[in-house]
């Protein structure tokens, strides 16, 4: 297990309690609001009730829908046998039989399989059947999400960690939900509309080509940054097969 310093980025060792590089603790931080030592593991401040916790938007992809449903992963509930991402929110079907909730990140100073180097992984201490089962085969829904944020690197969240077992494939995408949700905004000036629909315009003959045009169809899925600049939360395929009518942008 690899730890990265969060000031310094340093890579450091799994029991290290202090960043061997720069002596930030591995363990603590200071609530951004009240500068309480919260717990890297916890969720929000004990003391004035800051959202402190690291969190990711997971996507999953079930091998059976029946398997997973909002009746055996529920919040508090771990998604993955290592218990590392807690559950938080209800889940959100979609319409392409996958399923979307908010994870919490119980050890968001290590890197996971995902991140790590060919030889960071060798450095790790696991056994020969942990590896092959651990060890990460890109999947084409991995392999877009890359291809698109290469092109689009703003508009595209960045993959955190993902996996695949017996019951299906999970991705851990950058949680965009702090951000303001263009759904949840009561109006905006017209100008401002006609420059985020002049966006979608422009990026939707290459999304409509892959099948994804419904990307920007829903709103719940429209975020702006801090900078006020129009973002995805996910890459939505379209369903029927058909490409979505560019005049459904209203």
């Amino acid at each position: 297990m690899l730890i990265v310093c969060p000031h310094c980025q340093y890579t450091n060792p799994g029991e290290a309690q202090m960043c061997e590089q720069c002596g930030t603790s591995l363990l603590e931080q200071a609530c951004v609001n009240c500068q309480t030592s919260v717990p890297f593991t916890a969720e929000n401040c004990p003391n004035c009730g800051t959202v402190t916790g690291k969190t990711w938007w997971a996507l999953i992809i079930p091998t059976d829908k029946e398997q997973i449903s909002q009746d055996n992963l529920k919040p508090n509930q771990y998604l993955d046998n290592n218990q590392r991402y807690r559950i938080i929110t209800d889940l959100i079907a979609r319409d392409d039989v996958s399923f979307s909730t908010k994870v919490l990140d119980c050890q968001p100073l290590t890197l996971p399989q995902f991140q790590l180097s060919p030889v960071q992984f060798a450095d790790e201490d696991i056994t020969e059947s942990q590896s092959q089962t651990q060890q990460t085969v890109l999947s084409p829904l991995v392999e877009l999400y890359l291809d698109l944020r290469e092109k689009l690197p703003d508009l595209i969240p960045a993959i955190h960690d993902t996996w695949q077992d017996e019951t299906g494939e999970y991705i851990l995408l950058e949680d965009r939900s702090q951000w303001q949700n263009l759904a949840d905004i009561p109006s905006l000036p017209t100008l401002q509309v006609l420059t985020y629909i002049n966006q979608m315009t422009a990026l939707w003959s290459e999304f409509s080509q892959q099948q994804l045009s419904r990307t920007f169809l829903d709103p719940q899925n429209l975020f702006l940054d801090e900078d006020e600049c129009f973002v995805i939360q996910e890459v939505h395929k379209n369903t029927n097969g058909d490409d979505d009518y560019l005049v459904n942008l209203g």
